[in-house]
């Protein structure tokens, strides 16, 4: 094999496995955000008996991913990860193109929320990516592997597992390591749902049907047969032509029992708002009920707002209330909104003048005394919960070392 193509493929190697860890990364660390997507395309292709295993086939597939990309990025098993990654990108593609023909769900998810990427795009980065794969693939024997001996590698192996799996069981426990959605700590929700003045609206081109003489032709709104009265309307249809301006959050409503919005409540309110966020309470985990109901009493005492969000119905939603036996405000909001606020069922938002300083999943919700009377305290505990992100990011990074510090010595000997 001439040199310059040996140095090509190594290249193409180190291309294609930082694209399969920062996908697969950017899709582990969101298991939950995955999984939503892989019920909908289950759903759009009519394949609704494959959700129940939605949640372990994202944790496999983006654990693979990443997988893949590390064994290739550190030498390890090469020919072995040559093959799952052309395996992947003929897949993809195939899959893609597809997707992008028939458009069965409009955002790939390939990047998570971290990019996204329209399908069409996704078919031509895959269509950029595949001659790519093809000649790491080429050049993977070629390739010296990090360690001589068979054992090794399979042990290395395993430990780039572990990391891989490890992330998407963290954040799955917990949160996602890194927030890439719209309600991330730190976002002020007014800010973000506003519209700026002059900003440019949907366009939209409209398309009216008459018929007449059992004849139907189509006009635009310039020369429609409106003076005409032997014609007859039988239909119209609008096409967005050119997006407009839309808003860092465009979906955030709030829904009071009495069928009134309460949105400004939350956005515009002043003080602090907890909002116990359960997109589903027939599936949430209530099993931190006496937690709550301490919550909401430090609510009630220092005259903090305390509001139980659901997308279930009005009768489960005020049989959570009740059980709690303070007054609490209750709201209804929708499913995919809520899931995309919190990816805990249920979990903690805190908003502080309309911003989120803090957001905890059920497992995590932060404890605190009952004196406590400033509930940024709280928020501030956020670092307790970013300790152990800080924790398994140590670890990755002392298993990476580990497995280069291994390298070193093998190579020596």
């Amino acid at each position: 094999m001439k040199k310059s193509i040996i140095v090509a493929s190594r290249i193409a190697a180190i291309a294609i496995a930082v694209l399969f860890i920062f996908s697969g990364f950017v899709k582990g660390i969101d298991p939950m955000g995955t999984t939503y997507k892989l019920v909908d395309y289950f759903e759009a292709f009519g394949m609704p008996f494959f959700n129940p295993i939605a949640l372990p086939l994202s944790i496999a597939l983006s654990a693979t991913e990443m997988l893949i990309g590390l064994m290739l990025l550190f030498r390890v098993k090469n020919r072995v990860a040559a093959w799952g990654a052309l395996i992947f990108m003929v897949g993809f593609t195939v899959l893609t193109f597809f997707s992008a023909l028939f458009n069965p769900v409009t955002d790939c998810g390939c990047f998570g929320d971290a990019i996204k990427l329209s399908n069409w795009a996704t078919f031509y980065k895959n269509l950029v990516f595949l001659p790519i794969a093809i000649l790491a693939f080429y050049g993977s024997k070629s390739r010296q592997e990090m360690f001589g001996k068979c054992l090794l590698n399979w042990s290395a192996t395993f430990v780039l597992a572990a990391i891989a799996v490890g992330i998407s069981l963290h954040s799955l426990a917990y949160k996602p390591v890194i927030d890439f959605r719209p309600f991330k700590i730190g976002v002020n929700l007014k800010e973000a749902m506003a519209i700026p003045a002059g900003a440019p609206a949907d366009e939209y081109k409209t398309t009216l049907v008459y018929k007449k003489d059992g004849i139907e032709k189509s006009f635009d709104e310039s020369n429609y047969p409106w003076q005409d009265s032997t014609w007859v309307f039988v239909d119209s249809k609008s096409v967005l032509v050119k997006k407009g301006y839309t808003p860092t959050i465009s979906n955030f409503s709030l829904t009071g029992e009495n069928n009134e919005d309460i949105t400004s409540m939350v956005t515009e309110g002043q003080g602090y708002t907890f909002l116990l966020i359960a997109p589903k309470l027939e599936t949430a985990n209530l099993s931190r009920i006496n937690y709550i109901q301490n919550l909401a009493g430090l609510c009630l005492t220092n005259k903090h707002k305390f509001i139980i969000v659901s997308s279930s119905d009005w009768a489960r939603i005020k049989e959570v209330a009740t059980t709690i036996e303070l007054p609490v405000t209750i709201a209804q909001a929708d499913e995919t909104m809520l899931k995309t606020i919190v990816r805990s069922n249920p979990g903690l938002l805190l908003i502080h003048n309309g911003t989120i300083v803090g957001k905890w999943a059920w497992r995590e919700m932060p404890h605190f005394a009952s004196a406590e009377s400033n509930p940024i305290t709280m928020a501030l505990r956020e670092s307790e919960s970013r300790s152990n992100t800080y924790l398994v990011t140590t670890l990755i990074l002392s298993l990476i070392l580990l497995l280069i510090g291994g390298s070193w010595l093998a190579n020596r000997k």
